[in-house]
């Protein structure tokens, strides 16, 4: 008997408002957890071995008891803090880690910085939406390119502890004193990371942002590295260095590239014979069905920024696409987290 296969059934009108209360809800986490860095309320918790009360909390800190009351009783329904019998608050297991150790691989603070600044895209598309108006990076604030810069160090992080590891060949050379292009550099949180971890490297790093690197600038002078770096101020597709660099890199900002086959070429014209470019990307959903797993819903999210800027965000394949058409070999992609995931070439 052939028997006909039934619809899927619908949700309740109950289960989809538990589903919106659900993103309602990590907006307002989004902003506690903000909040609590910004205050210096996570980095005493992280700091202190015991709990400590809300009344505690703020008389150390000098912060106003009643909001400091109202934090930690938010984030301990976000499930950021913990709550014991004497009704004394410490970090929940791990959000040390995720939340305030901003040079490890697992940083998340970062992000909450990055979502809450992202208003700025959400408040100008009020009426962007209807004129189509675009800006860059320059028209945008400061709090923006900040928090930006500090949510992209722990990319960095990720490919020194996950991704090099697989790739030894580069590891040889940035241990042997490798001549580094680190593109669309930011504010450099992330290239200090490498130049730490490899002291006979040197840099040089590109951002068309003259705010940008003027933090950048004052970054590296406060590590005692700016002998190290060379600070250009260029758009990518004007790049015209020539077979000068054993290793190049570019985070999270080559699917902002205006003419991103020309950023390719140019960069693979800067490489020597042999030299290697590590693509450190969001892995934008391959499928629309796929914008509905978490990372997805990420990520089209942070896709409001990138239509902002008359850009979007590109799937893995694209970017082998590219590095395959530019004529680099030995192709391949490394996950360094659901979020991240590391695109390399040779010359």
């Amino acid at each position: 008997m052939v028997t006909t296969p039934q619809a899927p059934a619908q949700p309740t009108v109950t289960q989809q408002a538990i589903k919106l209360c659900t993103h309602f809800s990590g907006y307002l986490a989004t902003w506690v957890i903000d909040l609590g860095l910004r205050a210096g309320l996570l980095d005493e918790l992280a700091r202190r071995s015991e709990a400590i009360s809300a009344g505690g909390l703020a008389e150390h800190l000098g912060l106003d008891p009643h909001y400091t009351r109202v934090w930690c009783r938010s984030a301990y329904a976000a499930g950021v803090l913990d709550l014991s019998d004497e009704q004394a608050y410490a970090l929940a297991p791990h959000m040390a880690t995720l939340l305030v150790d901003a040079d490890g691989p697992n940083y998340m603070g970062g992000m909450a910085h990055t979502f809450v600044a992202l208003r700025e895209s959400f408040l100008d598309l009020r009426a962007f939406v209807k004129t189509g108006q675009r800006e860059w990076w320059s028209g945008f604030d400061s709090e923006w390119i900040e928090a930006v810069g500090d949510s992209g160090q722990a990319y960095y992080r990720r490919i020194l502890e996950r991704v090099l590891p697989h790739l030894p060949a580069v590891h040889a050379k940035l241990e042997a004193g490798a001549r580094v292009l680190d593109l669309a550099c930011g504010v450099c949180k992330g290239p200090i990371k490498v130049a730490r971890a490899y002291p006979s490297t040197t840099f040089t790093v590109v951002d068309g942002d003259a705010y940008t690197l003027e933090q950048a600038r004052t970054n590296l002078a406060r590590h005692g590295l700016a002998e190290r770096f060379e600070v250009l101020h260029a758009p990518l597709e004007e790049l015209a260095l020539r077979d000068a660099y054993d290793v190049a890199i570019i985070n999270i900002s080559l699917h902002e590239a205006r003419d991103i086959e020309r950023v390719v070429a140019n960069v693979r014209r800067a490489l020597r014979e042999r030299g290697t470019f590590l693509v450190s990307e969001f892995p934008f959903p391959e499928t629309l069905e796929a914008c509905r797993a978490l990372p997805g819903q990420l990520m089209s999210g942070i896709q409001f920024f990138e239509a902002h800027i008359g850009c979007r965000l590109l799937p893995i394949s694209r970017f082998v696409e590219l590095l395959d058409k530019a004529g680099f070999r030995d192709l391949g992609a490394i996950e360094a987290s659901p979020l991240h995931v590391v695109v390399h070439g040779t010359k």
